[in-house]
């Protein structure tokens, strides 16, 4: 991996989706624990099932990112979970 990411906490929107979902499998084996946000449920935890399968930390979060209250709790729900977010990767469609 081209720079460290062991024990951060990332978010990814659109963590289902082939993008999001692919750099949460390339984030977490480097040792990152992954939020997937996204707004299907059954699409996120077919994707934290795959991540968590491969040994990796990962949560889904439903969030609508065209949604200001989605966010907040999206955010709330991360810092619960994680208790920090160090990274954001911006993959919905």
């Amino acid at each position: 991996m081209l720079f460290g990411v062991d024990g951060k906490s990332i978010v990814i929107t659109g963590g289902g989706g082939v993008l999001g979902r692919a750099a949460a499998k390339a984030l977490v084996s480097g040792g990152a624990k992954v939020a997937v946000l996204g707004r299907t449920e059954e699409v996120l935890e077919e994707a934290v099932a795959e991540i968590t399968e491969s040994g990796g930390t990962a949560i889904a979060v439903h969030c609508d990112v065209l949604d200001e209250t989605s966010c907040k709790a999206a955010r709330d729900k991360v810092i619960k979970d994680f208790g920090k977010v160090d990274a954001l990767i911006n993959a919905a469609g």
